[in-house]
Formats: C-alpha cells, structure tokens, sequence
C-alpha cells in the first residue's frame, strides 16, 4: 500500500507520512516473542496434535518403530466404552476410554494373541485414535506387558490401506541392515499477514553437523533437505547453523539410533528475528499497561467476512510492547485497527505515532529490531449510556427481545461489526453502554431466534446519550 493509500484507509490526520528505521533493542519484553516462536514451532513441529491433545508426532516408521512395545496389523471387531476413574485433587472424576477388540492377523513387534484389546482415549481431544469397527489398521501400541496396550494419535497407528511405506519398512527388517540415518528438513517462515496465506515456508541451504559414535560429519541442506545415511546405533548431536538475521528455538539436539534399520528425523524451523517494540504512556505520562496493540503489514487489506490480519501484542505493567519474528517488510502499528470499541478495548483506531498525526509506515529489514520509543496514546472513548424502548405499532412494550448494537462508524469494510447488546424488560425497555462520538445501527431478534422489522434509526453519539425509540414493523418477519 502506498503512503496515500495508507492516508486513504486509515484517515489522513496531519502531515506527510514519514517512514522510520532505528536500531535500538527494546526494553522487557523479548521473552514475549521467544514463547510465539515457541508455539509456531511447536504448531508445525506436531501436525497430528488436535485442540487439546498435546504430543509429539512419531516421525516415519523407522523412527517409531522403536519407541513403541507392539506393531501388528489387525481388524477391529468391536469398540466398548470403559469407564476409567482418577483422582484430581480430592474427588474422584470418571473418564471414559474406549475398549477396542481386535482380530490380530500378523506382528513385527510384541507377541500378540489371535485376538487383542487395547484401549485409546474417547475422542480427539484426549489423543484418542478414530478406530472404526471392521476397519483394518497398522497398529503402534504402548503397554507393558500384563497390561492392555494403548494407542493414541501420537503414535504411527493408521489405516492398513495407507500404511504402504510402513509396511515396506517392516519387510525390510528382515534384511541384513544398511546403516542408520539422519534426515529432515530445513525451512524459514515469513509471515505475511495474508488470510488465503498467512505463512511462507521457505527452503534454506544452510550447514548441517552430526558428530558421535566415532563420526564427524557435515553437508549443507539442499533445496531444504539434508540426511546422513549408513549410521551406527547409538547417540549422536546434531547441529544445524542458524543462519544470520534468524533465529530458532532448538538449533542443536542430541538424537538416539535405536538400531542400524532404525532412523531419526528432525525438521528444523527459522523464523526471521525482526522486531518491532515501544512503550506506550497515558496522557498523563504514566505507563499504559495491558492495552492491546496491534501489527500488520503496510499493503494488508481487510477482508469483509475475516477482517484484517493482524498480530497483537498486551502491554507489560511498565507499558512495553514488542513484536517479534517479523520478516523484512513494511509495517503499520496501532490500537483497535477494527476501529471497533468495547469494554476490552476502549479505543478507537489509532495508528502510530499518534490520532493527530498521519501513520509512519515501519520498514525494517532482516534481522533489524526497531524501537518506536515512548508513545502516548489517547484516552480511552467515554461510555454513553443510551437508553430506549422497543413498542409494537399500537405503543404496547415489547418484552424479551434482544437489541443489538451495531458500530458503523466509517462505512468499515467488515461485516462482524457488533458493539454490544441487551434484552428488554417487561416493559419493554433496556440500556446500552455504548461510546462517545460513534455511529451506531440496531437490529432486534426474538427468541427463535428471528431478526425483526423495525423502524430502528442510525444515531450519532457524539453530543452523548440520545434516548432511543424502536418500533417493531412486523413480527413475523
């Protein structure tokens, strides 16, 4: 986006854009970015992991074959709730897992009999595995042995159909071995703050070392790959240089080869190290501590239905902010870039440096840390109470419906533009905490619930309360 476009999007409010590079490492906050990079990583590093189902991924067979105490190939003949009780703190709280009966037709690992049952949790969210009754699977199971083996989406179990390349590696035990490895990928994430794309991951060439068992080794990683082949077993460090400007959370690891047919993977992730912080102050100078602020990129766009990509980042006690892992680029920052103020956020849309001065556009570049120095920020809008009435046609109260309100202030581009709401009393009546110098539109909807036709006017806060009339045109609608 253009200064002028940025002027056109954001309001044009004083002078001409300026654009701002400092090379100042910022202030308390730097912990902040290392845990976001901590959960990027994290998202890509465990692709099976669902909502609340945390766990590492296995990697290929060659790797989760000897982390496991059973691998067999079997039919399920029928799946049973089992109740399971633990206790948390002083009560005693029953879970349900699933029993799952399987007809064993061949093992590779763990002595099975020609029926079996383990046990997986209920659902998704607790790592359960989705088995369906009559379907054949490839089974990796834990479980001591006296015990019924566990399986759970964090283990390579998966469809018969499609477990062809694991299928191909447990033949291959049989055969004499040829060497362990070592293998992955290497890949840099850009950040784009695009809704159809909102992270670009890159290939990198870098050096990648293996040291152990006697062996010295490096190579560099080629269109984002790298591996080391004919190993021994035992332990080795692998290192892989982070290259500059970038950074990452675990740029060495020790890594176990269980057996000479045994594999290890590890895929690395950099993410750029730019950075963007400040501190923020009320109009009387004092630290402006928990307000959200915001980040995105100078050309974004908003989107009607999914509004506009952003990062954002709650001031300390001491007022600091700071993005990190930004890629070079340009940059706007603000507050409520939705321009939408709440309880939570009682701003309207401010972009740095400040509401009487036009945005600056941040161009950093690899690597750059930015530091915006102190900034005030305007105080948050007053709250306008406004208070009204919904009627029928003939004047009688309408009772139980809910008004929402509606902030249109600016003709935004996004549709989710609710500010609030309540429901009427017996009487018909209701209150709304809305803020000062906003336009606002309202709908009403019954218990169905259905919008209703009304008569309902935009209004303009800007003078304070304005008592509100709202007359139902027809009910049915």
């Amino acid at each position: 986006m253009s200064k002028q476009g940025v002027r056109a999007q954001y309001g044009p409010q004083g002078p001409a854009v300026s654009e701002r590079t400092v090379s100042k490492r910022v202030k308390g906050v730097a912990m902040r970015a290392a845990t976001r990079l901590l959960v990027l990583v994290a998202a890509t590093l465990f692709p099976r992991a669902a909502f609340a189902c945390s766990c590492m991924d296995a990697g290929p067979a060659c790797q989760a074959f000897w982390n496991v105490d059973a691998v067999f190939d079997a039919t399920v003949l029928s799946i049973a709730s089992l109740p399971r009780t633990e206790t948390i703190g002083t009560r005693e709280v029953v879970f349900r897992d699933k029993l799952v009966t399987l007809q064993v037709h061949r093992s590779w690992k763990g002595q099975q009999p020609a029926q079996v049952e383990v046990t997986t949790a209920w659902d998704g969210a607790g790592c359960g595995y989705p088995f369906e009754a009559g379907e054949r699977y490839l089974v990796f199971a834990n479980g001591r042995s006296g015990s019924r083996p566990a399986v759970s989406r964090c283990n390579r179990t998966s469809r018969f159909a499609e477990a062809g390349q694991d299928l191909e590696f447990l033949d291959s035990l049989a055969a004499p071995p040829r060497g362990a490895r070592v293998f992955g990928t290497v890949q840099t994430n850009h950040r784009t703050f695009q809704h159809t794309r909102p992270i670009d991951n890159i290939p990198t060439e870098t050096i990648v070392r293996l040291t152990g068992m006697g062996r010295d080794l490096s190579m560099k990683s080629s269109g984002g790959r790298y591996e080391f082949a004919g190993l021994e077993d035992g332990w080795y460090r692998l290192e892989i240089d982070v290259p500059a400007g970038y950074r990452t959370y675990e740029p060495a690891r020790d890594v176990r080869l269980a057996n000479r047919h045994a594999c290890v993977e590890v895929n690395q992730w950099f993410s750029p190290d730019g950075r963007i912080g400040g501190q923020l102050v009320r109009p009387d100078g004092k630290p402006a501590g928990s307000v959200r602020v915001e980040i995105t990129g100078a050309e974004t766009q908003p989107h009607r239905d999914w509004g506009l990509p952003m990062e954002a980042d709650s001031t300390d006690a001491d007022g600091f902010f700071e993005f990190g892992n930004l890629p070079p680029g340009r940059y706007i920052v603000g507050l409520n870039f939705k321009d939408l103020p709440s309880d939570y956020n009682p701003y309207a849309r401010v972009i740095y440096p400040g509401p009487d001065l036009d945005p600056h556009i941040i161009e950093i570049a690899l690597g750059q840390t930015v530091d915006l120095g102190t900034w005030q920020v305007p105080a948050p809008l007053p709250v306008v109470r406004v208070e009204g009435i919904v009627v029928l046609a003939d004047g009688a109260p309408v009772p139980g419906v809910y008004v929402g309100a509606w902030d249109e202030t600016g003709n935004p581009v996004e549709r989710a533009r609710g500010a609030g709401g309540a429901t009427t009393g017996p009487d018909g009546r209701f209150v709304l905490k809305l803020r000062k110098g906003r336009i606002y539109e309202f709908t009403v909807r019954d218990k169905q619930p259905r919008f209703l036709r009304t008569d309902a006017r935009r209004i303009n806060t800007a003078a304070g309360s304005i008592p509100l009339r709202i007359m139902v045109v027809d009910e049915k609608q």
